[in-house]
Formats: structure tokens, sequence, C-alpha cells
């Protein structure tokens, strides 16, 4: 198969048949042009494997650093399909493709692919009326600056000294619509003590963790629990646990009635002082630009949005807390398990209505 095929004269039904033969994930339900979106990627993957993404789950595991990605025309293809469906994976590896197109864009030439010189036109013209509308002069450097040691994505310069922070969100038109646009750890002392009674209340004495082997020390537990992963047999093997599925609905019903439990006791406790202070220092003086597979729109939070002034209460499912700012803006924060339900990282998941 060569990337010369037109796939605009297939119905979706032969488009849908092609995916399946060639062991695409995650059409089902898309739009036509969703679909010929994914096959296109899987042929610039047959053409370059070693860079290129394809729709299924990566078999190895995804660059830990940027340095690692290599950019291949078919790439501009994923500011132009959805990301549903991407899984997490695949979703963090596209998320940094984007971010590294972007640092570019202005600065060098886009490819002349001829199947994908026009993807690339359209971004590049779109991102060039969104930094006249951010400023009204081009930035001089695009530093990419993602990472956790940063609360932002981009440090746009300018030839006057001026700075611009810049955080970049895809699938979205403001950031009331994203599904989160800050996660902490519940280490963070607004409200401590999540994961010390995890480990007293459940780890301690359930068998679902007794049953996984020698359960750790309280002191080595913590020493574990805010990673992304671990090499601690303990935690691997609770990991490695959850493909019995029959145990993994037991385990996430078991600490999702934690979260609750947990929640109702202590979220009147929670510091509004603190977080306000930590709000204010991640989130001021900061611009969102946010593409949502055809235009781009910018947005920020003004002074009174982080200006938390009182605790709402629990939402309906009761495993999230919600405050609200002087601005009368609402902020959900979600309690969730982040890599593995009742193994590693317990995070809050913030969200704005």
């Amino acid at each position: 198969m060569t990337t010369s095929e037109d796939y605009s004269k297939k119905t979706v039904v032969e488009l849908k048949t092609l995916c399946k033969e060639r062991n695409i994930k995650g059409y089902s339900g898309k739009k036509k042009e969703d679909i010929i979106n994914a096959l296109r990627k899987y042929d610039a993957a047959e053409a370059a494997p070693t860079v290129a993404l394809t729709t299924t789950a990566p078999r190895t595991r995804a660059p830990k650093t940027t340095d690692q990605i290599v950019i291949v025309p078919a790439d501009i293809l994923l500011f132009f399909s959805s990301a549903k469906g991407e899984g997490r994976g695949n979703n963090d590896i596209n998320n940094k493709k984007r971010e590294l197109i972007l640092k570019d864009l202005l600065f060098k030439e886009i490819p002349t692919d001829p199947e994908y010189e026009r993807y690339w036109t359209l971004l590049k013209t779109s991102f060039e009326e969104l930094c006249l509308k951010l400023k009204d002069s081009f930035p001089t450097t695009i530093e990419h600056k993602a990472g956790r040691a940063h609360n932002h994505d981009f440090l746009f310069k300018y030839s006057d000294d001026t700075l611009i922070t810049v955080e970049f969100k895809y699938g979205a038109k403001k950031i009331s619509n994203l599904p989160q646009f800050y996660q902490i750890s519940t280490k963070s002392l607004f409200l401590p003590g999540f994961a010390e009674t995890y480990y007293d209340d459940v780890v301690s004495k359930n068998t679902l963790y007794s049953d996984l082997g020698a359960i750790p020390t309280k002191e080595d537990y913590m020493k574990e629990i805010y990673k992304t992963e671990s090499k601690v047999s303990f935690f691997i093997e609770a990991k490695d646990r959850e493909k019995d599925k029959e145990y993994y609905r037991k385990k996430q019903t078991l600490a999702n009635d934690f979260i609750k439990e947990w929640l109702k006791k202590h979220y009147r406790i929670l510091d509004l002082t603190l977080l306000t202070r930590l709000f204010k220092e991640k989130q001021s003086d900061k611009k969102y630009i946010l593409w949502d597979r055809d235009s781009w729109n910018i947005d920020e939070f003004k002074d009174d949005d982080l200006k938390l002034e009182g605790i709402v209460g629990l939402n309906d499912a009761g495993n999230s807390i919600i405050v609200r700012a002087k601005s009368g803006r609402e902020f959900h924060m979600l309690l969730r398990w982040k890599n593995g339900i009742g193994i590693l990282n317990p995070a809050w998941q913030i969200s704005v209505r």
C-alpha cells in the first residue's frame, strides 16, 4: 500500500474494512474524514516506521524527552483528527508532537509533501493570525517549556523584550471545555493526608493488597506513591494483577468508595487560602491558546477567577470538591488515581465551569 491511494473515493464501509485489515483501532463511530486520516497516518508509519504514529497503541515505551521525537509530514494530521480513542500512551506522545510542531511553525519551512502540504499551510496561516491577536507583532523565538518543572508549554519572546507565557490545549474552544486545565498531587498541603489514610485503612488491611505479597512499610509506601511508575515489586504486581478483570473491578470499587468516604469526612477543611495562592502562582499572567481542529481561540483566567471564596460542597458523584471564586466561577476538583486504580499517583484533576 502506498500513500497515493485516493481514500476519498471509497465508501465508509470500504474504509472501515481497510482499517480492520490493517489492525487500526478506534475507527468505529468516526466520520469519514477521521477514518481517512487514520489510514493516512498508518501509511506514513509504513513509510517511516521508526518515527511515525499509528492509531494503535504503541508497543514500546513512549519517548521520555522531546529530543527523541522526530516529526514527519503526516504528523500534521494530529491537529485535524479527534483525540478521542487515542489512549493515554498515544495521547501523551501526540500532544508532544503537536507542541513541537507549534514551536517551529513560524520559523521553519513547512514540508512540501503533496499529500499533507495543505494541512501544514492551513495550520501555519491560522497560527500566524493567532500570534497577531496575542500581540501586534510576531515572537522572535518560541521556547518549549513543557514538563512538570514548568506551569506552561511555551514562552513567547519578542524583540521589545516582552515575554508571554502560553499554555496549549487541543480539542476545545475555551478553558471551561477542558476535562482538566490543571493537575496537582494530593501531597499538596491544602488538603493533605489522603495517601497516608489509604495506606492505613485499605492497603494494610484489605486482602486485595495483602494477597499481592509483602506489603511495604508505610515509610517505603510513601516514598513511591506519588511516582508515575515504580520499580518496587509490590506496585509492579498490583499493576499486573489488574489484567484480571474481576480483581480490577473489586479494587476499582474499593478505591472509588474510599475516595468518596474520605472526601465526605475532610472536604470542609480544605484550605482556600493555600489553594488560592497555588492557583495564582500557576495560572496568573498566562494565555491559553486552544485549537479545536479548525480554529484557534485565546482564553485566560482573570484575577477574580483565581480568588477562591467558598466551598460549595461535593458533586453528585461524591468524588469532587466544588469551590467558588470571587468571579462566581466554580472549580471542580476531582480526586482520582492517575496511574492505576489504588496504585500510584493520587491527584486532583481540576476543571472550571
